[in-house]
């Protein structure tokens, strides 16, 4: 019953396809050489096959707007602070940082849209909460938004999913994976001790790779994992469709089962129709 609800809910919600307007794609750029038009290509191509993803399999609308910009920041698409908590109804605004992604690969190109447009489409099909206890909050966030991108693009590899590309985060995963165990065993433990309140900035924080003060983003990998041990109990859909507070009670099963030590399992998805790795 409780699945029930919320597939009715998106149902209700979901314009029809043949309703649903592209993503307007805004450009701030100042220059407009061959290179800036290429890219900008590039972009609206990735969005739209991503936006076609999303309607496709999950019978979302992910119409919006997008502002391209050219930032020193440390971000490659987020959404706009004016626009993060906006309800319903309002409009998202999706910042995508030029310096960053005007050198990806088309592949990366289309997880980090993916990744981009979760954030500004699911927030819509779950109900608000709020909560004190940010890291509960930001392994929700960071899982949640890494399993999107591999349900969207199937035959992606772990780690670009969970927002690293290229070789750089290919070894970054190999070098986290001895280290979940304990890792799993200390977020046990802090939440345990009701210490969470505020994270652990060696588990959640974002650091772009490239950067020679970047650590193992553990919390990247840790969050995405522990949505994949849901996967034995929850048929994916109802997964991209769970809401904070099950993903909490959830919790700390998952954490165990990483705990003492996690194989994903080999099955044939309903969406991707392919065996897990």
């Amino acid at each position: 019953m409780k699945y029930a609800f919320w597939l009715i809910t998106l149902l209700f919600f979901t314009a029809p396809d043949s309703f649903a307007a592209p993503m307007e794609v805004e450009s701030r750029l100042t220059a407009t050489g061959r290179g800036d038009r290429a890219f900008l290509e590039r972009l609206e191509n990735a969005l739209a096959q991503t936006e076609k993803r999303i309607r496709a399999i999950f019978g979302m609308d992910a119409a919006g707007r997008a502002v391209v910009v050219r930032s020193q920041e440390n971000f490659d698409l987020t959404l706009s602070d004016a626009d993060a908590s906006s309800g319903r109804g309002k409009t998202h605004i999706l910042l995508i940082n030029s310096e960053v992604v005007q050198n990806y690969s088309a592949a990366d190109l289309q997880i980090a849209c993916a990744r981009g447009l979760y954030l500004m489409v699911w927030p819509k099909f779950r109900k608000p909460y709020s909560t004190d206890n940010v890291l509960v909050e930001r392994l929700y966030v960071e899982g949640m938004t890494a399993y999107a991108a591999e349900l969207l693009y199937p035959k992606a590899q772990f780690w670009t999913c969970a927002g690293l590309y290229g070789n750089e985060g290919k070894g970054l995963y190999k070098q986290y994976l001895p280290l979940e165990k304990s890792l799993a065993e200390e977020v046990q433990r802090t939440l345990a001790a009701g210490a969470a309140r505020h994270a652990d900035d060696r588990l959640v924080s974002r650091q772009r790779t490239g950067s020679t003060a970047c650590l193992i983003p553990a919390g990247a990998f840790l969050s995405f994992r522990i949505i994949k041990t849901f996967e034995k109990d929850m048929d994916p859909k109802m997964i991209q469709l769970m809401d904070f507070n099950e993903f909490r009670e959830r919790l700390p099963a998952g954490l165990e089962k990483l705990r003492q030590g996690f194989k994903q399992a080999k099955y044939t998805s309903p969406i991707r129709g392919r065996k897990t790795q």
